[in-house]
């Protein structure tokens, strides 16, 4: 990865994470080491450029933001700022 796309992901994983509110970071930071729940939706922020997706089992991850801890409005900003920070095509 060059550094353009890696800024790129670093600038959208903190953008991420600036739309949560207090509340909702608090929640993610008490769920790291939870399971979990198979087939629920999540973001894995170590790899936003994978998009939404559904966890196959129920091991915890420490990247995985999982969309029943958010709000419905934070997670379609969260949507909507990624699908802006995608870069264009040539």
């Amino acid at each position: 990865m060059d550094n353009k796309a890696e800024r790129l992901v670093y600038v959208t994983r903190n953008n991420v994470l600036g739309l949560l509110s207090p509340t909702e970071i608090a929640r993610v930071a008490l769920a790291e080491s939870a399971p979990m729940i198979e087939g629920e939706e999540y973001l894995d922020l170590a790899q936003l450029d994978a998009g939404v997706r559904r966890a196959l089992d129920t091991t915890p991850s420490q990247h995985a933001l999982p969309r029943r801890l958010l709000s419905t409005k934070t997670w379609l900003d969260i949507l909507s700022a990624m699908a802006r920070s995608r870069p264009s095509a040539p």
